[in-house]
């Protein structure tokens, strides 16, 4: 398979190009939650899957994928797993596998003025605490002491409906993702002003609602963010 270079859009006018050794394969099989084989170069070797969804649209034997050069004599895995084709399309079109790289584009669509929903924020600070939390980004004005809280949700999976695929999340139930709603809740009822992005990985969706029918309570935990400001 040839080397690759792959340019993500950011926002408008704006687009991040994955400046590192890319290589494609096709996927095998996924070991475990974080491992999966991936054949490449005539060979099968494990991959570093950076990403703790199911994935069952995207992650299917013998569909194509992009790899991440990450050798290094402390890993255990020379390779990560970046993006996979959207099934049985020519030429192919890729989804954003790795739930880290939202975080980058994010914050450069941020400092860049991509989200008019944050103008005015000139600060952008990274997994900060607050209380017994820690969010993806804290939000400031250099002129105010007025924050707002930013939580990132990496969304792969969509389902059908009349007017195109949607995106969901989660496609797996996430304890972890319902706290963070409750806890930003909390924040706004305060008077503190909070955000959820959701960051839809995948350039066939139209629209992004949560999956009411894989996890319940985390969409019910969003209705109410959304109620009290969030």
């Amino acid at each position: 398979m040839p080397h690759v270079r792959c340019i993500v859009p950011v926002g408008p006018g704006s687009r991040m190009q994955l400046d590192e050794k890319l290589v494609c394969g096709r996927f095998v099989r996924r070991v475990n939650r974080f491992v999966a084989e991936v054949q490449f170069e005539g060979q099968t070797e494990p991959v570093h899957v950076p990403n703790s969804g199911r994935l069952t649209q995207l992650l299917i034997p013998g569909n194509p994928v992009i790899l991440a050069d990450r050798r290094s004599p402390t890993r255990k895995t020379d390779w990560d797993l970046i993006l996979a084709a959207l099934p049985g399309e020519t030429p192919p079109r890729w989804s954003l596998v790795d739930s880290r790289r939202p975080m980058d584009i994010l914050l450069r669509a941020l400092r860049e003025g991509c989200l008019p929903e944050f103008g005015g924020f000139t600060r952008v600070d990274r997994e900060v605490s607050v209380g017994g939390s820690r969010f993806d980004y804290r939000l400031g004005r250099d002129t105010s002491p007025e924050v707002c809280w930013v939580e990132l949700k990496s969304v792969t999976l969509t389902v059908p409906t009349p007017w195109g695929p949607e995106a969901r999340f989660p496609d797996a139930p996430t304890k972890r993702g319902t706290r963070h709603l409750r806890e930003l809740s909390a924040l706004a009822g305060g008077g503190t002003r909070c955000a959820v992005v959701f960051a839809v990985c995948r350039p066939d969706a139209h629209s992004v609602s949560a999956n009411a029918e894989v996890d319940p309570a985390f969409a019910s935990a969003l209705w109410e963010a959304a109620m009290v400001g969030v």
